[in-house]
């Protein structure tokens, strides 16, 4: 789901004429809930809402931009729409999933989980918009179920494998690998359909769901590894509701199917089947223009990094190049003997008044803390 949508090949959750089959309510997907400028006032009545609580009420799933940045003005989209006080507009609600959310607090994580409201990861926008993402830890923690989404291509991810990898990426060398790799493949699989709704149809293999499926090469790496480690060459196949889309050639010539075009990805033999869309490969690729490519060998040319950085900063905030050194194990820019969480990246942000974010007070950071508004507590 998001801006605009295709005939064919995909599912457009939030385009019920094209679902493909799925048969379901739309996706309401806003960019601008709250309007489109923001006001000089902090004051929730400052707002102009394109939704509202009434709007939303009867919305099967419900998918805003909120909190798009680190600073205190987009934790305050958030403040104003999770409250029907003060003009104010309560949005977080359980068919809510939130996209971006990052400039967020431990009791703003913890109000979304308690109402239901899921989150919708975009680290590589994030990261290049921003030079931060979401604190995950803490989402994480406070109980907010989450899903991974590319956003657009000129900041995010050309597909998911490759915001895959991002997330991927910055688990491991930021958090110290506090998500496991079951965790990241649950955010592109259950998680994604639960946060949009389709879960009673999508995101598990189940009877009563439909088979959309894609099968991964495990000859080289194992389990769930298979998945988020995967090159373009390893897609074995791709189904929707059982349709043969995309695979390894001589796995589609052996299933039969028709109206498929050969390509070579990356040295594999695949084929493409367009017959539902009346077209090509050849044709398809033309029709692009100077669209960008429909795969990489390797890192996509011109793709975003997912190393955050900061030059300068901003209301106190922290500067840094997101390199770890042997005096910065989580390269946030801290020194390891000044920083409150050493081994998980928490530089201090635009929005956290000039010190690491530290709701408990307890010495602990919240991005490392077991349970960020309990002092001293070892679970949450």
């Amino acid at each position: 789901f998001g801006s605009g949508g295709a005939n064919g090949l995909v599912r457009n959750l939030d385009e019920s004429a094209d679902e493909q089959g799925l048969g379901d309510p739309y996706v309401y997907f806003s960019t601008f809930p709250l309007g489109t400028t923001t006001p000089s006032s902090m004051a929730c009545s400052a707002y102009t809402y394109e939704d509202t609580a009434s709007s939303i009420k009867n919305d099967k799933s419900y998918e805003p931009h909120i909190s798009e940045g680190i600073d205190a003005d987009a934790r305050n989209e958030f403040v104003c729409a999770s409250t029907s006080a003060n003009g104010g507009q309560l949005l977080t609600a359980p068919q809510s999933a939130f996209i971006h959310a990052v400039g967020l607090e431990p009791a703003d994580y913890q109000a979304m989980a308690k109402a239901g409201t899921k989150m919708i990861w975009s680290p590589r926008s994030n990261i290049r918009l921003y030079g931060d993402t979401a604190p995950i830890t803490v989402a994480t923690r406070m109980g907010v179920k989450i899903a991974l989404g590319t956003d657009w291509t000129p900041s995010g991810s050309m597909n998911m494998l490759r915001e895959l990898a991002c997330a991927d990426s910055f688990n491991q060398t930021y958090l110290g690998g506090f998500l496991s790799d079951e965790e990241l493949w649950l955010m592109v699989t259950r998680n994604a359909a639960e946060v949009t709704a389709a879960d009673a149809k999508l995101g598990v293999l189940a009877t009563g769901h439909f088979a959309d499926i894609s099968i991964f090469n495990g000859a080289t790496n194992n389990d769930h590894r298979a998945v988020i480690a995967a090159q373009p060459e390893d897609v074995v196949l791709v189904m929707r509701a059982g349709t043969v889309l995309y695979g390894d050639a001589n796995i589609i010539t052996g299933l039969g199917t028709a109206s498929c075009d050969a390509v070579s990805v990356c040295g594999v033999a695949k084929s493409i089947c367009l017959g539902e869309i009346s077209t090509t490969y050849s044709a398809l690729q033309t029709s692009g223009g100077a669209n960008y490519a429909a795969f990489f060998c390797g890192t996509p040319t011109n793709e975003p990094s997912c190393t955050p950085t900061r030059p300068t900063s901003v209301s106190g905030s922290t500067i840094y190049t997101g390199a770890p050194s042997a005096t910065d194990a989580d390269g946030d820019g801290i020194p390891d003997t000044m920083d409150n969480c050493p081994h998980v990246f928490n530089p201090i942000r635009p929005v956290d008044g000039g010190k690491q974010a530290d709701a408990d007070g307890d010495g602990v950071g919240d991005a490392c803390d077991p349970c960020p508004l309990t002092a001293n507590a070892t679970t949450c």
